[in-house]
């Protein structure tokens, strides 16, 4: 039992010394970008109001659509959201690229003045998710990030094994469970070690596999295995695709109807929506005899998961196809579960909050640990050499 423990001392040791900065990185930004949203909606929260009356004329999205196609020739629209509060603007949406808030009252198109701060959380994404590297070492970061979160994973089984205590004594037990005042840093810092990696280590555990689902290709094929599927070829958004519904026989000197009178339809459908989002980028619409795609945002913890796809008839404003998160596979939506459950946003801000906690925990906890292992190596060396000079007889 001694032996044992003494192993997985020592590799509990080697792995935090090396892992230590890398998982520090990991950690302190991703409480960074876990709030990502909430900070762009501060920092924009005066430009997505409208600035005129909402009783005012609307300018309809087809003229708008035609409007960005003019102002920006070189950018290409592939979403629309119009949210159901009626003094919101607009967003338009260029993939990947950009965003612009619209007031279709006013005709305006701004640029979100959250640019900047965007950009800065996207480049702190990269240094969570590849370690800062990009480019052609990409792939390269995203394997050490997640190397060194499976080495995560190791401290954290390890230290569960370590954290019990030799002795089962009451005291003992308190020593490891709650904060307690200690005279030398030393045992300072052994206490808050085992008291934060404890109860940080539920959600921490949830944060790890949750990434490494994230980071591996074995380890997004094992959730579809476990739930008895085969994994769809395509990850991320695309593995939410449905097939196209075949529209039916066109009435002769039928006409299209318009966004806005499918808008209506579809708010009426759904009177509890956040927004709706029409794919202009993907529709065919009347135009090419496919169906109009659309999106309906409902109240969620997470945007996936409130999220209804359509496939609107663009002649008649019926619904030929509605696919809700509930309709998925147990595999795609245990899959997507895990994607939010990685920045706690499976749970709400509430999620978030306790994510962001136990990752700040992680600051602590390499810390203390390095402190440790400092004062293993180092100050008891000194101690010795000390003693010896002090003692030279010792020696023989």
């Amino acid at each position: 039992m001694k032996r044992s423990r003494t192993i997985i001392f020592w590799i509990h040791l080697a792995c935090g010394v090396i892992a230590a900065i890398p998982i520090l990185i990991m950690s302190v930004t991703g409480v960074a970008i876990a709030f990502e949203s909430e900070i762009l909606e501060f920092i924009d929260r005066d430009a997505l109001r409208v600035k005129t009356a909402a009783d005012a004329p609307k300018a309809s999205i087809e003229s708008l659509l035609e409007e960005a196609k003019e102002r920006f020739p070189d950018k290409k629209i592939g979403s629309v959201v119009i949210p159901s509060d009626p003094n919101r603007v607009y967003e338009f949406r260029v993939p990947r690229e950009q965003v612009y808030y619209v007031d279709p009252y006013a005709r305006t198109f701004v640029e979100p003045p959250s640019d900047g701060a965007h950009d800065v959380l996207h480049e702190i994404e990269v240094w969570h998710r590849y370690l800062g590297l990009s480019g052609e070492q990409r792939e390269l970061g995203k394997l050490l990030g997640g190397s060194f979160n499976l080495a995560f994973l190791g401290l954290a089984l390890t230290g569960l094994y370590l954290w019990f205590p030799r002795r089962l004594a009451r005291k003992a037990f308190e020593a490891v469970l709650f904060f307690q005042k200690r005279k030398s840093a030393k045992a300072r810092n052994f206490n808050w070690h085992h008291v934060i990696g404890f109860w940080s280590l539920p959600i921490l555990i949830a944060l790890i596999v949750s990434g490494a689902v994230i980071s591996f290709q074995w380890a997004h094929r094992l959730v579809f295995t476990l739930a008895g599927e085969e994994p769809p070829a395509a990850r991320g958004a695309n593995m939410l695709n449905v097939p196209e519904v075949a529209l039916a026989s066109i009435p002769e000197g039928a006409e299209a109807l318009s966004f806005a009178q499918i808008e209506a339809r579809l708010a009426e459908a759904f009177p509890e929506r956040n927004s709706i989002v029409f794919e202009v980028g993907r529709s065919g619409g009347a135009a090419e005899g496919r169906p109009v795609y659309a999106s309906v945002m409902e109240p969620a913890p997470y945007a996936t998961r409130g999220r209804v796809m359509l496939q609107i008839d663009p002649y008649s404003g019926a619904i030929l196809d509605e696919t809700r998160f509930e309709d998925r596979s147990p595999g795609v939506r245990a899959r997507v579960f895990l994607r939010f459950l990685h920045t706690g946003e499976a749970f709400g801000l509430v999620g978030k909050v306790l994510a962001s906690i136990a990752s700040l925990g992680v600051v602590v906890l390499i810390y203390t640990g390095l402190a440790l292992a400092y004062h293993r190596f180092f100050r008891r060396r000194a101690r010795v050499s000390t003693a010896l000079e002090t003692n030279p007889s010792e020696t023989t």
